[in-house]
């Protein structure tokens, strides 16, 4: 178990930076898995078992840390810094998975520097923030190429449902410790960027939320028309949306949870590579990565406990079993 524990720690330590070029295909011939759906849907389709709440001990992220690896880069406020082709930035994910690491310690020391640091870095996140209408948006502050496709480039500034996410467990574990009603003000706000979708933004530039032509809810880690469906992505996103629910108990937050699952339950075997490793998305064949079908397995592990469905627990075990003797790739 303890091996298990620290290999998801090093695999969620990638997740700091987007995935290096080399893990990509340069190969522009036979890009598309499936013919993925537009975004032209209002109401979704939603899974029906219940959703079990787990202990905070048993949430994703919180693994008894004790200690965190210093980043190479920081500002003069102690941020931790991302490095992107020579320039510096608040990277979104990066700072949230920091604080979430640095609240990990905190709960496992209960030494109140780690819980200062991690409200430091919700403060700076909240600096550079967006705030449009009723929500809270996170913005990337670089052009991204996605998976290294010039004509597919991300353009600053440009949003994330896996960063939302990911921020919104940070704001919600604040909102846990301290009790302090600020945090869950702010994770209302984020929440409700998940319901500002593609078909009803006026602009079309500003979603992170789609719903297919077949009725499912997709949480789109890079927005993108036709949308590229990340699947390590749209979990994290999950997670957020699961964190923010088991607080408020809100039917609005519940009804998202249980579309976002029945997508990941109906959908999941278009990202399986049987006797290989998974697709990274449902948008380009050829991006696969043996660290990302890890996390895939342990987020399918997750969303087994969140659920207690027996599919989760049953696929992420074929995903196991796919890549027996495989090595890294």
């Amino acid at each position: 178990m303890n091996k298990i524990i620290t290999f998801i720690a090093q695999i969620l330590m990638i997740m700091f930076i987007l995935l290096p070029q080399s893990a990509y295909s340069s190969d522009n011939q036979e890009r598309r898995i499936v013919e993925t759906l537009k975004c032209s849907q209002s109401k979704y389709k939603m899974y029906s078992p219940k959703i079990t709440i787990l202990d905070f001990k048993d949430l994703p992220y919180n693994k008894g840390l004790k200690s965190i690896k210093k980043a190479k880069y920081y500002d003069d406020n102690l941020i931790p810094l991302h490095n992107y082709k020579g320039k510096l930035n608040y990277h979104p994910v990066f700072l949230a998975q920091n604080a979430l690491k640095l609240i990990d310690i905190y709960n496992t020391t209960q030494k109140l520097k780690y819980l200062k640091s991690a409200k430091r870095i919700a403060n700076k996140l909240l600096s550079i923030s967006l705030q449009i209408k009723s929500s809270i948006f996170f913005p990337y502050t670089f052009n991204f190429s996605l998976h290294g496709y010039k004509e597919e480039t991300m353009f600053s500034p440009w949003y994330s449902g896996m960063a939302q996410g990911q921020i919104l467990s940070l704001f919600v574990r604040l909102y846990e410790i301290t009790h302090d009603d600020f945090y869950l003000e702010i994770s209302s706000r984020i929440f409700n960027s998940f319901d500002i979708s593609h078909y009803n933004d006026e602009e079309g530039t500003l979603w992170i939320t789609c719903v297919d032509e077949n009725g499912y809810l997709w949480l789109e880690e890079y927005p993108q028309t036709p949308p590229a469906h990340t699947l390590n992505g749209m979990i994290f996103a999950i997670f957020g949306i699961y964190d923010y629910y088991r607080i408020t108990k809100n039917m609005e937050v519940e009804n998202i949870l249980r579309g976002a699952i029945l997508t990941i339950r109906e959908n999941i075997n278009k990202f399986r590579v049987k006797n290989g490793i998974s697709h990274y998305c449902l948008k380009h064949s050829k991006v696969k990565s043996a660290g990302y079908h890890k996390v895939h397995i342990w987020q399918l592990e997750m969303l087994f406990k969140m659920t207690g469905d027996n599919y989760f627990l049953e696929i992420s075990k074929k995903f196991t079993s796919d890549t027996k003797g495989i090595n890294n790739q």
